[in-house]
């Protein structure tokens, strides 16, 4: 039998990959091909990418104390495969174009005796740093959702409680500004959305959608960098383990809600039967409920996890 259709799949050099879903050859070559493109290092003592030292801190701990935790198995890699290999034609197209852009390359600064590291997508002729995110529409419309709540300026620091959307955005563009100091680039960016889903049946404008942000201070990002560096050297030195918050684990409420047959002998929502713990649930069906109701239950979540190389792994925050 060909080796690429078995459970088992070895790159031209060598990095023993799984393909435990049994997907076809050439996917599976696709997904193994632009995972040897990735040119950062794992996080380790002493450095971390961009996108970790913003992320939460156990994370990053358990990343460090267990660099070869992610699963090399086609599947879980496929939709960044898909990223990737819209970076780099995107890559091959502006170069081609030969006005001035640009284009991914790999950089580190030092702060706080530990080194941050980061890959720009795209840099303009004039000076704009932009970011390429192939997503769901969900990520963009979550964003929008936070932008429209926002009413002023705020701190990195603030910025992370409350509105990690935003933060995550404008603080990887910020910190690539920072690592790229001697480039002198506009105090602005933006992250160029391309969408793996369509547009959200017209609620998006475009499946192509550039958004800008403006960029933090040299000096915030710098303090940002220390305070979060010292931090995660303590938990180091103490031998601690802090639990994800939940904004870091994209936690949800679970959501009760009471449904009833109408006249057309099909289960609808009950006006006002909407809750987020069981006993409110339980008060409306003794005060306001009917002989056949039914209680339709959404658990609580935490979608942000799926998302970690750890969970279920070397992570057991409940």
């Amino acid at each position: 039998m060909n080796k690429l259709y078995t459970n088992e799949l070895i790159s031209p050099d060598g990095v023993t990959y799984t393909n435990n879903s049994n997907i076809n050859k050439e996917a599976a070559i696709f997904a193994m091909f632009h995972d040897s493109l990735y040119t950062g290092g794992k996080p380790r003592e002493g450095k971390l990418s961009t996108t970790t030292v913003i992320g939460p801190i156990r994370k990053a701990l358990l990343s460090i104390k267990n660099p070869t935790t992610s699963d090399k198995d086609v599947a879980t890699m496929m939709a960044s495969s898909r990223g990737t290999a819209l970076h780099e034609q995107m890559a091959r197209a502006l170069t081609w174009m030969n006005i001035g852009y640009k284009v991914e390359q790999r950089g580190s600064r030092e702060i706080a005796g530990w080194k941050i590291s980061g890959e720009y997508d795209v840099i303009t002729p004039d000076g704009v740093l932009k970011d390429l995110k192939f997503v769901s529409n969900y990520s963009y419309v979550h964003l929008k959702e936070e932008q429209d709540r926002m009413t002023e300026s705020m701190s990195m620091e603030e910025l992370s409680v409350q509105f990690p959307t935003v933060f995550k955005y404008m603080a990887q563009l910020s910190i690539y500004r920072w690592i790229f100091k001697e480039l002198d680039l506009q105090p602005y960016a933006s992250i160029l959305f391309m969408f793996n889903n369509g547009t959200n049946f017209g609620q998006i404008p475009s499946v192509d959608i550039e958004v800008r942000f403006p960029t933090f201070p040299y000096e915030e990002v710098e303090s940002y960098l220390t305070d979060k560096i010292n931090i995660i050297k303590q938990h180091i030195e103490e031998g601690t383990l802090p639990l994800c918050t939940p904004a870091e684990r994209g936690t949800t409420q679970a959501e009760y809600k009471v449904k009833r047959m109408n006249k057309t002998g099909k289960y609808a929502t009950v006006a006002g039967s909407k809750f987020n713990n069981r006993s409110d649930v339980d008060a409306f069906l003794r005060n306001k409920g009917r002989a056949g109701d039914i209680v339709d239950e959404t658990p609580a979540s935490h979608k942000l996890c799926n998302y970690c190389p750890h969970y279920g792994t070397t992570c057991d925050q409940i």
